[in-house]
């Protein structure tokens, strides 16, 4: 099943993150959990303008005096682009936004490059994707798996 162009697709799921640590090699930060929402308005029947919101939470240790268990959330706003490979259900995502740190009350910028498969069940579908987060927070690989909601 192609896309249309003018469909309007709401999608959500829970996502997996490994934080990557690029800066100083190592990430003292532990795998996370969270949810991503996501709006689709396709501007034909492979283009589609993208409106993402991400809920995500990470454990981390602080090594100042003790191993202090702590948490680190981000709350992630992006627009963007997803450009899709016809009727194959593979597809590419380009966005930009906003990451809000949830305890430290800091936004700074971000930016997601991500890839993924559409899998087609009669009305509703699945996509599979990973994408890499990058930006002035902690550098991120997200694995998640998103429901469509309304189409």
């Amino acid at each position: 099943m192609q896309a249309q162009k003018g469909e309007k697709i709401i999608t959500a799921g829970p996502l997996i993150s490994f934080p990557l640590g690029l800066e100083s090699g190592t990430s003292n930060i532990n795998p996370g959990i969270g949810v991503e929402l996501i709006g689709q308005w396709n501007i034909s029947n492979r283009s589609a303008l993208l409106l993402e919101t991400t809920l995500a939470s990470w454990g981390y240790k602080e090594h100042i005096t003790a191993y202090d268990a702590n948490r680190f959330s981000l709350l992630t706003f992006q627009a963007g682009y997803r450009y899709q490979f016809g009727i194959a259900g593979f597809f590419v995502d380009g966005l930009v936004g906003l990451d809000l740190d949830l305890h430290d009350s800091y936004t700074t910028g971000c930016f997601t490059l991500g890839v993924g498969k559409r899998f087609i069940n009669k009305e509703r579908f699945i996509d599979v994707g990973i994408d890499l987060v990058g930006g002035d927070a902690e550098e991120r690989v997200n694995i998640k798996i998103l429901f469509s909601l309304f189409q």
